[in-house]
């Protein structure tokens, strides 16, 4: 039976890099239909000839990846680490169809159609996808929309690349192209599910508010006040323990459905406040929303992640038996690891102790992309997953 190989290098050299690659192909035996590749930022300067590697010595039909400031595998995250992380998928029946997508492509499609005839791949015979986004250039939610109206229930997992601390640049990798634009979206066809998990790390803080005025990312009123009373407001709703735990630790919550009269854990998308108006007392944040949607603010909170990703593991074993799992792909938001957990490798190695150890790797995003129902979101402080089912 073909097996998934996942590994990690943390080596600096590029002959030490050959090295740790040369070793891991003698665990494979079949062509490699697919290959994931996560690599630091810390790396950067060697980016194409590591890819290089990756071509000569593993031979894949296809490979795709992203920088990150983190990346994940070896049963450990490595955050803002020298490392690259790698997972080989050696499955004949797996066809993987990888689409560059610009914002101009958002732009000129016209709908559904426009991303069939593109991509040539239909909705009833893709299996799963994989999103990896550069954050800066791409309007991700309206990539995420025009994918969820195109493959309707398909599952999707992804997320925002990162690279050095405090950098305004990444990189999206396909096979030997290095890009600093767009997205690249991977189709999976062939004999195998997608199972996802979703799992936030906040807890909302204060009372929910209507948006009564908001223009782009920024929100003018709520509840037919400045927004800014009400963010004043919520310093009279809360505790003097949770007030010295929401500095620099704020954020709010969009509302993923309206209609509900009470809001529960999950019920929002979480997103930071990028910034404060106090002339016209507004607050910018790092999404559109619309107006009448509900919002609450938000606070990260350790308890509620691990409980959070407790209940979603759940859901997921009793869907699935962990023995199915043939591959994983995590991405996590660069405000969990150590800054959440205040210690290092926690959502991976809970993860594994609920499913065992797996042919598993991810990183670190700015901006995590999975579903919620069905349709595809963007989101921030969660865990995202996919696991790779082969079907009898």
């Amino acid at each position: 039976m073909d097996e998934a190989i996942a590994f990690i290098t943390k080596s600096l050299s590029l002959e030490d890099i050959r090295y740790d690659f040369q070793k891991n192909n003698k665990l494979v035996s079949q062509p490699i239909s697919l290959a994931l590749v996560f690599i630091s930022g810390k790396h950067q300067k060697a980016y194409r000839e590591i890819l290089t590697l990756i071509d000569e010595i593993f031979h894949p039909q296809q490979f795709v990846g992203c920088s990150s400031s983190g990346v994940i595998g070896n049963h450990k995250e490595y955050e803002d680490e020298t490392a690259i992380s790698v997972l080989l998928l050696p499955f004949p029946k797996l066809k993987a169809t990888i689409q560059t997508v610009t914002q101009n492509f958002l732009d000129e499609s016209s709908g559904p159609g426009f991303w069939h005839y593109e991509t040539e791949c239909s909705p009833e015979s893709v299996q799963g996808v994989f999103i990896f986004a550069d954050p800066f250039t791409m309007r991700v939610q309206q990539l995420t929309e025009q994918l969820s109206n195109a493959y309707p229930d398909v599952p999707m997992i992804g997320g925002m690349a990162t690279s050095g601390s405090g950098e305004y640049q990444t990189f999206l990798f396909h096979n030997q192209d290095i890009l600093t634009t767009g997205a690249l979206v991977v189709f999976l066809e062939g004999p195998y599910q997608v199972r996802t998990l979703v799992s936030q790390g906040c807890k909302p803080i204060g009372k929910p508010y209507a948006i009564t005025q908001a223009t782009e990312n920024v929100i003018h009123r709520l509840d037919d006040n400045s927004a800014l009373i009400a963010l004043t407001q919520l310093f009279t709703q809360i505790d003097d323990t949770t007030r010295k735990q929401i500095r620099n630790n704020l954020y709010l919550g969009l509302a993923i459905h309206d209609y509900r009269k009470n809001f529960q854990l999950g019920d929002f998308l979480i997103h930071n406040i990028i910034g404060i108006n106090e002339e016209i007392g507004s607050l910018v944040i790092g999404m559109r929303p619309r107006n009448n949607q509900m919002v609450q603010f938000h606070m990260r909170d350790p308890n509620v992640a691990i409980q959070q990703l407790d209940f979603s593991l759940n859901q997921l074993k009793s869907q699935i038996h962990p023995s199915q799992i043939k591959a994983a792909l995590l991405c996590l938001c660069n405000g969990r690891g150590k800054t959440l957990y205040g210690k290092p490798h926690n959502d991976i190695r809970y993860l594994e102790k609920e499913l065992g150890p797996l042919p598993l790797v991810g990183f670190f995003c700015n901006g995590e992309i999975g579903p919620i129902g069905n349709r595809i979101y963007t989101h921030g402080y969660t865990a995202c997953a996919a696991f790779l089912i082969e079907e009898n």
